[in-house]
């Protein structure tokens, strides 16, 4: 039976020292490169993938003050801001959990993405409403 004595990890690679029970001294040891699991791959590619489309928002909201003009520019600056966070934090979400700080990711991580999302409905709605009551005065 194999003791796990030393472990370095790499993105998708271990590298892990083994030892044999017969011999404790340490003279028969492995060095054997095992790869890491798919949900760990996933975490990884989830992660590059959030970091990526947060630059859409990000984009939107440094062009809306010069490029825009309409009168409803700040709401959707707020809008794409909030957005942008909240596609942020779920990288961040899978980058912690990718280092296997499960404890930070799901008890803090999570509701706080969640609360961001639940803020962008919030927003969302509201600018609408204001909207539809600026619609109904003008006419």
């Amino acid at each position: 039976m194999a003791i796990p004595k030393l472990e370095l990890g790499l993105p998708f690679l271990y590298l892990n020292t083994y030892f044999n029970d017969e011999s404790q001294n340490g003279a028969e040891s492995k060095l054997m490169l095992t790869s890491v699991s798919v949900q760990i791959e996933i975490l990884v590619i989830q992660s590059i993938i959030y970091f990526v489309a947060a630059a859409v928002p990000i984009y939107l909201a440094f062009i809306s003050k010069t490029k825009m003009y309409n009168n409803d520019n700040n709401h959707f600056k707020r809008l794409t801001i909030v957005l942008a966070s909240f596609v942020l934090m779920q990288g961040f979400y899978h980058v912690v959990s990718y280092f296997g700080y499960k404890v930070l990711a799901k008890g803090i991580l999570e509701p706080l993405s969640f609360s961001i999302l639940i803020f962008f409905g919030v927003l969302y709605l509201s600018s609408k409403a204001r909207s539809k009551s600026e619609e109904l005065k003008v006419t």
